[in-house]
């Protein structure tokens, strides 16, 4: 670890912010999956596919950072976070008018 330093995102941010960065890590895969474990089984089948899509994607992101630096590439977080901020809108999106056709009128 001398020569190359290290290879995986949670020993990344430790070395290099302490348990801020440590901290900021986990929030960034965290904060999202709560709200996705919560909508998981939402009775709106849109807002159920959009939760279980983003829960399989952190974990897809979770388990290669155990092993390399997925989320230290710049590229990858701002993909992560679009992806993030597209499923999030799904799932969290509340319809102003109920029942209302914008067709009819």
């Amino acid at each position: 670890m001398a020569w190359t330093g290290p290879h995986g995102d949670i020993l990344s941010k430790l070395l290099s912010a302490g348990t801020v960065g440590f901290t900021a890590y986990f929030l960034i895969l965290l904060a999202p999956s709560f709200i996705f474990w919560k909508k998981r089984n939402s009775k709106d089948t849109d807002k159920k596919i959009a939760s279980r899509i983003g829960l399989y994607y952190i974990v897809g992101v979770f388990i290669p950072g155990l092993s390399n630096e997925q989320l230290s590439l710049k590229y990858l977080y701002t993909f992560y976070g679009l992806i993030i901020a597209t499923f999030l809108a799904q799932v969290l999106y509340q319809s102003t008018a109920k029942n209302h056709n914008p067709l009819h009128g």
